[in-house]
């Protein structure tokens, strides 16, 4: 605890500009992080948080460029409203997790041989754990009885969402998590980054006018993280001529940058 105090100290002191980059880079969220590698490819001073903790913008370069930094991921509706799927996939995945190993824990439930297991999302997919967990209880012990030939099976577990089992002779657990297979992220890869761009750009303008009179230039800044998601590769991504004719650059920012953040290029510029 006497750590992360000293650490809030430092950071908050009037001498904040000049403390170690080390220090201040473990305040950084991973997007943050991302950014500040690759200012510092451009800038000679670069700043983070200059007007205190959590106050926009997230960076000032040069003391007069301010720069923004938002994520920019896959957006899908759950329960009518949308979140990026990179929240959902790592919810997902604890949920699961936690239901296979009370199926491997229910001895009534147990099978000769172990089972691999896929999570499949389909349209307006939802995620509730006690309606999954009941709904496994209730077929699994029919579904293994029934797979006689050693196929595998699949089960609906709720609206828009499928357990496939496949079976297999590794493994330490009867049935153990193998993956996510999300059938509404493919072939929209285009039209995904327009939504997430435009979301981000109406997000952080509502925080810039705190503070735009400030600073001579703005920037936004955008961490790819829908990329991987579709088909991870962005060698292989020959949409970003289309998606450049989707975006329309609103007069609050001087710049908006799409990052690589696997190598900090620049992947989408305008």
């Amino acid at each position: 605890m006497r750590h992360i105090a000293s650490l809030v100290d430092v950071f908050s002191s009037a001498n904040a500009n000049q403390c170690d980059n080390k220090i201040v880079q473990l305040l950084m969220n991973p997007d943050e992080l991302v950014a500040d590698k690759y200012l510092r490819q451009i800038f000679g001073d670069v700043k983070y948080e200059p007007r205190g903790p959590s106050t926009a913008p997230d960076f000032l370069c040069d003391n007069r460029v301010a720069v923004e930094v938002r994520r920019i991921a896959d957006l899908t509706s759950v329960a009518g409203k949308e979140v990026e799927s990179h929240t959902l996939h790592m919810r997902l995945i604890r949920v699961t997790k936690g239901i296979l190993l009370a199926l491997c824990e229910d001895h009534t439930l147990r099978a000769n041989s172990n089972y691999c297991v896929w999570v499949r999302m389909y349209e307006d997919r939802q995620v509730n754990k006690k309606a999954w967990l009941a709904r496994l209880r209730q077929h699994l012990p029919y579904c293994i009885a029934g797979d006689i030939e050693g196929d595998g099976f699949e089960i609906e577990v709720c609206s828009g969402v499928t357990f496939a089992f496949g079976p297999v002779s590794y493994g330490e657990q009867t049935y153990f998590f193998k993956g996510i297979e999300d059938f509404n992220s493919g072939g929209v890869v285009a039209g995904s980054y327009v939504r997430s761009i435009s979301r981000a750009i109406t997000e952080k303008a509502t925080k810039q006018i705190h503070y735009r009179k400030l600073y001579s230039e703005h920037w936004l800044l955008l961490v790819d993280r829908l990329m991987d998601l579709h088909i991870g590769s962005r060698e292989d991504f020959s949409d970003l001529e289309i998606v450049r004719r989707g975006l329309t650059r609103p007069d609050l920012w001087d710049r908006v940058v799409v990052i690589n953040p696997k190598d900090m290029s620049t992947l989408l510029e305008y």
